[in-house]
């Protein structure tokens, strides 16, 4: 029984090591759980270590208002963080499966009968047993946390929950640059561009306004807008004040003060602009001459407009 045991161990963890490698090229969605400087650094692909623990801090960052969370941080900074009491762990799961995961776990006050009522759910998700042995120790054992968390990543649906409207939007944005700007020269070494790349891109507002003037033909004279790969502020400032006066022109409202989105970290408003940019854009293209069928929607019962 003992050999026997042995060897469905075995089996087990030959299984596992042929499951997919959790990496960028079989899980490319796991870029979007690292934070936007790090992409922008990253001279290497991302160790299975940093990919996971963005992913969770992903999860925790998405909690529910109404989620008990009684003080407990909303990142961390290593996976052995999960195994402290298990209550981050039991937040991550009940993210994951709600159902599976009952958040009533949180409220044991004994963290060893917490960790068995983890263990046992975590069963009916298929976690191999061999996982799941004495979890209250995992806090000291950085390599056992990985493998168990990377168990529970491959065997949970929810990714297609890291496409974010966001991501969706960035993409689209990706899209339509590349529709108008991919055959200028000043942009070829861009394309193709992805939104991990979008923010950088667009860093010193000059592919925006080159946007403008091919969507709007002469609208920016570009001859003054400041490039190079080192502008101060004041530079940064000078180019997203003609982009947004511009745009503002056509009827593209943007109210984000130019100085604040020269400012560096502000990812969030540079995303925003960006979009109202291309969503501008778009609809300044949608016409009648360009698309006759929306004639129809001028016209009324008997053909009477």
């Amino acid at each position: 029984e003992y050999c026997k045991s042995f060897e469905e161990e075995e089996e087990e963890e030959e299984e596992e090591e042929e499951e997919l490698a959790i990496d960028l090229k079989n899980y490319p969605e796991l870029v979007f759980v690292i934070g936007q400087e790090q992409q922008e650094d990253m001279e290497s692909e991302p160790s299975q270590q940093t990919l996971l623990i963005g992913w969770l801090n992903y999860l925790l960052s998405h909690l529910s208002p109404y989620t008990p969370q009684d003080s407990l941080p909303h990142a961390i900074h290593s996976i052995s963080d999960l195994f402290q009491d298990g209550k981050l762990l039991a937040l991550v799961l009940n993210q994951l499966d709600p159902e599976l995961f009952d958040l009533s776990i949180l409220y044991k006050q004994d963290t060893q009968k917490r960790y068995q009522l983890i263990s046992s759910s975590l069963r009916d998700l298929h976690v191999p047993d061999h996982h799941l042995s004495d979890l209250s120790n995992y806090v000291k054992d950085t390599e056992n946390c990985e493998r168990l968390v990377a168990s529970i990543f491959r065997r949970v649906p929810g990714l297609t929950e890291l496409y974010t409207e966001t991501i969706a939007k960035r993409n689209t944005a990706c899209a339509y640059l590349s529709r108008h700007l991919k055959n200028t020269h000043k942009f070829s070494s861009l394309f193709p561009l992805n939104s991990r790349l979008l923010l950088k891109a667009s860093r010193d507002a000059v592919i925006l306004c080159y946007l403008l003037n091919s969507v709007f033909e002469g609208l920016i004279d570009v001859r003054i807008l400041e490039e190079g790969p080192s502008l101060t502020k004041e530079q940064l400032t000078k180019n997203f004040t003609l982009c947004i006066n511009a745009a503002n022109a056509v009827g593209i409202n943007i109210k984000t003060k130019p100085d604040l989105l020269a400012a560096e970290g502000n990812h969030e408003l540079l995303h925003e602009m960006i979009w109202s940019l291309v969503e501008g854009c778009v609809l300044s293209e949608v016409t009648v001459e360009k698309h006759p069928g929306l004639q129809v929607l001028g016209t009324g019962v008997g053909g009477k407009k």
